[in-house]
């Protein structure tokens, strides 16, 4: 099981990332019997876009990544692939989407811990366990005071998924493929295990 936490400063964010090419290692060892890949975002109030985009594409192969601004109604979807393997490449190595992979949520998950659910429920390869999500989708603005005193604010750039052609907030959270009503069975491996285990 991989938890990622919330982090909002750079060296925070590297060390995520870190972990995640540590993970990546751990699971495409030779002869690894790992089948199954839970990442835990049922902690993680937000605040590193980067990671996150890292996760999906560790996720996914590809991160796709929509945005609208709420003042002009500009729209524009990116995509991005991680080199997770650290190889220089971008190939099959650096992605897990072959195995069988889960997300658990919870109420907590908010911003980008909003975002990376609502990648994986668009793409439908990731099964969402646990709670809906506590949905968040503008960007963070941070700023301070001339006399010090700092304070942030909702920005204008809205993560959206795009749906038909036409781009939708993520804001009311997602909803789990498979709702977990104990809380104790989010951290309880085996009763996890057990529900895995049924889905297949």
């Amino acid at each position: 099981m991989i938890r990622i936490a919330e982090s909002t400063w750079a060296t925070e964010v590297e060390l995520q990332i870190r972990f995640l090419v540590f993970a990546n290692q751990q699971i495409r060892r030779e002869n690894s019997p790992i089948k199954n890949v839970v990442l835990d975002l049922s902690t993680n109030g937000g605040g590193a876009a980067s990671a996150a985009i890292w996760v999906i594409g560790w996720y996914l192969g590809e991160a796709q990544f929509s945005l609208t601004h709420t003042a002009t109604n500009a729209a524009t979807t990116i995509a991005y692939r991680a080199d997770v393997n650290l190889d220089h490449q971008f190939d099959d190595a650096d992605t897990i989407s072959d195995l069988n992979l889960f997300c658990l949520t919870s109420p907590f998950s908010f911003s980008c811990g909003n975002l990376v659910p609502w990648a994986f429920k668009a793409d439908g390869r990731v099964t969402l366990l646990g709670r809906v999500t506590d949905g968040g989708s503008c960007s963070v603005f941070f700023t301070t005071t001339p006399w010090g005193t700092s304070y942030k604010l909702s920005g204008p750039d809205r993560i959206s998924f795009v749906k038909k052609g036409a781009y939708y907030d993520v804001d009311r959270g997602v909803e789990p493929d498979y709702f977990i009503r104990d809380y104790h069975t989010f951290y309880n491996r085996e009763a996890l295990t057990e529900i895995i285990s049924s889905l297949k």
